[in-house]
């Protein structure tokens, strides 16, 4: 049963699509999924800008697949979401004196970009003097929640893509916590870099891919829509080579820089909705020498029967404190 609730729906949202789950019962094999494209504008740069649109066109959805008095599951934007590795005074030996710590220092010792951010805190072991804070702009969560207020919808979990996908990631990858691992999302607009270690969350970074809504054509089919680069693909290819070269910026960075030759990335695993992901994956390989490996609509239909990988995120927010098998 998910953390105590019936009636659940996760929704995900970037500039192009719209994605629900919506679970009764906490029963995910009878889940619902849907998915809408989105007009240009409504959404930009993972922030929803015209909030008039983007309330009619959830509301057409719940009306149509008559869905009422949800709890909601939602992911916060990337780019207004930062991560912190803070390190913590020795006496703090309990998750009720890191939190009244970093409450108390916020903003002060502790800084994040956003003058009034709403923060989550992440600290498996108290008494190991750090912990990782998440920070988000109050403005853009406080406008999501007034949305599903109107709606008649209760948002309770806000959660980080990365997060939800690592969930996902860690149930289909055997020994995912025991190897130091590079997790790749990637969307048509954006790329989300994880690094993990033994379980930990080490680096993470977002990159944006500069594309507009008239280079795709949409195919929609069962509730369900596909995306297929037409125009301007010379350019796009480009920024996927350039996103390529940030990657690896960015391993050279935590294996020589951050940890002076003693870490070492030993998998790489791609994750996402992008419908490139195959040509992503190959040219990954191309690239580097470690062992590239995709998570596959077989992957996850071994796990969640009926879903594919697309759906990853939106089941990463469904199991987040369990759900019934």
């Amino acid at each position: 049963m998910f953390g105590g609730t019936n009636k659940t729906i996760s929704i995900v949202y970037n500039d192009f699509a719209l994605s629900l789950l919506a679970v009764t019962k906490g029963e995910l094999e009878q889940a619902l999924t849907y998915q809408i494209p989105l007009e240009k504008g409504i959404v930009k740069n993972g922030m929803i800008e015209d909030e008039d649109a983007f309330f009619n066109t959830l509301k057409d959805v719940l009306k149509k697949k008559k869905i009422k008095r949800y709890d909601v599951r939602m992911v916060a934007p990337a780019n207004s979401t930062v991560m912190k590795k803070i390190n913590l005074p020795a006496h703090l030996t309990t998750i009720e004196q890191v939190e009244e710590y970093i409450e108390a220092e916020m903003n002060d010792s502790i800084r994040v970009p956003f003058s009034d951010p709403l923060y989550d805190i992440y600290d498996e072991d108290p008494s190991d003097g750090e912990a990782l804070l998440f920070a988000s702009e109050r403005e853009e969560i406080t406008k999501v929640v007034d949305l599903m207020d109107d709606l008649d919808l209760d948002l309770q979990i806000v959660d980080l893509k990365y997060l939800a996908d690592l969930r996902i990631v860690e149930k289909v990858i055997p020994n995912f916590y025991s190897q130091t691992m590079l997790v790749l999302d990637w969307s048509m607009d954006q790329l989300l870099i994880s690094i993990i270690n033994n379980g930990k969350l080490e680096l993470n970074r977002e990159y944006t891919l500069r594309t507009d809504h008239e280079d795709w054509s949409e195919i929609i089919s069962n509730e369900e829509v596909e995306f297929k680069l037409t125009q301007n693909k010379e350019a796009y290819e480009i920024q996927i080579h350039d996103a390529l070269n940030e990657i690896d910026q960015i391993v050279h960075f935590y294996q020589y820089s951050l940890n002076k030759g003693t870490a070492e990335i030993q998998r790489v695993i791609n994750i996402g909705d992008h419908p490139m992901l195959t040509e992503i994956d190959e040219l990954i390989e191309g690239k580097v020498s470690l062992q590239t490996s995709r998570i596959t609509d077989a992957d996850i239909n071994a796990y969640f029967p009926g879903f594919k990988a697309k759906h990853s995120t939106l089941l990463g927010l469904a199991i987040k404190g369990g759900y019934k098998e």
